[in-house]
């Protein structure tokens, strides 16, 4: 097999097309994006590298073309893709793909309503999109305002359903669906000497996109550490340093001054994907959540970037491994392809996960939608952000049944399953269904309100139904303990006693299981 530093040295030798993603891949971010700028130093190294001859060099950023257009004002040979894909630079020269005008100007106001100047937030407006910037913000109010953004966009996007919703970090970004990085790949190629390999480096899903429109010769890296599960770059690297680096090396390489750099500069190689979960692979215990923790790739990149739910997987991780556990949840990412019905197991990763793809309109009427404009506000009391949508409860019911049935796969009938927060309120009701027989808890990990709110959801019933499915049902306090006592003594047939809830022939223990310091 060839050799790692072998394969690149290949790969930097022949003709190359480079497609850069900037924030993130070759300058860190910062918190708002006026902050956010190249240095000279890279605008040097960028534009030396398009000079090199049977090189092709363009910037693919969401970025407004007249930034990009500040920015490398002084690189006139390197290739811009401003605002995913809308304009195109070639030879100082803009083409615009043909979008929808005027469209977003509603939008931008109510969202700019929802972030006043100086507030922490922004939005950014530019051609065929719009985003709204939340780096600044505080990290106790930014849940608030992505439901408010949520219960604004999502109606929006209903009525203009050429418009897809992008969530980077920190920032929602809603454009026109024909605006992807992946017109890039074409454009540079077309450019590119005859035979050139292409080389694409970025660092959130909006990058996906990109890598998903290689070649099988071309090669793709990851920056900033990535999750395997999400990816389908082959490499990374763990910081924007390391891919000036990686330029660098590039530059003296293709110039002639050095015969080969040090080893470490190229890309570390990540794991394949997640190959898929097989039938029989049964577990003890299963715990299931919305979202995977996201764990590091590597033990390298363990130093470069932190887990997002650190508390709940340093609670878990002691007990998933007594028991011979793992974890099911979505991987992060939308596929407009993605079978529901899959999933992909990492028995390497601890705890050991199973990840699922979500189609985009899970994300949609699902996750932003019912999820996130309707349980969330509901649970918290906050009745005036309520927005309700029938096709968010329907999808809300798929996505719990298709979260039973790769459950149902992963572990036999009796193995206890552990459920957590109010994304899966009925998938307990779906196992068992499919005939599970052992034990079925949940917790969770917001409030839960009083009668005279959570009854104003429509399907309030078939909640509570669901969740009385479920042997153990905890929660933070003794006051959310009683508000969910009072609301299933409405539930027609429902018993409620000292010993728990009694509805359908089961009995449901509610109680207050606060997490401890960890």
């Amino acid at each position: 097999m060839q050799a790692a530093s072998d394969q690149w040295l290949d790969l930097a030798r022949g003709p190359l097309g480079l497609l850069l993603d900037l924030d993130g891949t070759l300058i860190p971010f910062a918190a708002t994006p006026a902050l956010a700028r190249p240095g000279s130093s890279l605008v040097r190294l960028v534009e030396a590298l398009a000079t090199i001859p049977d090189t092709a060099v363009a910037i693919v950023s969401g970025r407004p073309r007249a930034r990009l257009d500040e920015f490398f004002a002084g690189a006139p040979q390197v290739g811009l893709v401003a605002e995913h894909g809308a304009w195109r630079r070639t030879a100082g020269v803009w083409e615009a793909l043909p979008l929808e005008q005027g469209a977003l100007e509603d939008l931008a106001a109510a969202l700019e309503r929802l972030a006043p100047a100086g507030g922490g937030a922004a939005v950014e407006r530019k051609t065929g999109s719009l985003a709204l910037h939340f780096r600044a913000l505080s990290a106790a109010d930014k849940p608030a305002l992505v439901v408010q953004a949520g219960a604004v966009i999502l109606p929006w996007l209903d009525r203009h359903p050429s418009f897809e919703l992008l969530e980077g970090p920190e920032v929602l970004e809603v454009r026109d669906r024909r605006a992807r990085k992946s017109v890039a790949v074409p454009w540079l190629r077309a450019q590119a000497a005859p035979g050139a390999r292409l080389l694409a480096l970025g660092d959130d899903d909006s990058d996906e996109d990109l890598f998903a429109a290689l070649g099988p010769s071309d090669e793709c890296v990851r920056v900033g550490a990535p999750d395997r599960r999400v990816t389908r770059a082959r490499w990374w690297l763990p910081a924007p340093a390391d891919a000036h680096r990686l330029l660098e090396a590039l530059l003296e390489l293709r110039r002639g001054d050095v015969p080969a750099p040090p080893a470490d500069v190229w890309p570390a190689s990540l794991p394949p994907r997640l190959a898929p979960a097989a039938g029989g692979a049964h577990y003890d215990l299963l715990v299931v959540s919305n979202r995977l923790p996201e764990l590091p790739a590597t033990a390298a990149s363990m130093e470069a970037r932190q887990r997002n739910v650190g508390g709940l997987v340093s609670a878990l991780e002691p007990v998933l491994a007594a028991r011979r556990g793992l974890w099911l949840g979505w991987s992060g990412r939308t596929r407009p392809d993605a079978d529901p019905a899959a999933c992909a197991l990492d028995d390497s990763a601890r705890p050991v996960l199973a990840a699922m793809d979500f189609p985009a309109r899970w994300q949609t009427h699902y996750y932003n939608g019912f999820c996130n404009s309707a349980l969330w506000p509901l649970l918290h009391s906050f009745p005036g952000r309520l927005r309700l949508s029938s096709v968010g409860w329907t999808t809300y019911v798929e996505v719990n049944e298709s979260f039973a049935a790769v459950a149902a796969r992963l572990v036999d009938r009796d193995a206890t399953v552990w459920i957590h927060d109010y994304h899966l309120f009925l998938l307990g009701a779906f196992l068992r269904r499919l005939g599970h027989q052992g034990k079925l808890g949940l917790f969770l990990h917001i409030p839960f309100p009083p009668a005279d709110v959570f009854f104003l959801l429509p399907w309030a019933e078939e909640l509570l139904a669901g969740l009385l499915a479920l042997d153990v049902v905890g929660f933070h306090t003794p006051d959310y303990v009683d508000n969910f006592r009072q609301c299933a003594a409405r539930l027609p047939g429902a018993e409620v006693g000292a010993g728990g809830v009694r509805f359908r022939g089961r009995q449901t223990l509610a109680g207050a299981f606060p997490l401890g310091i960890v």
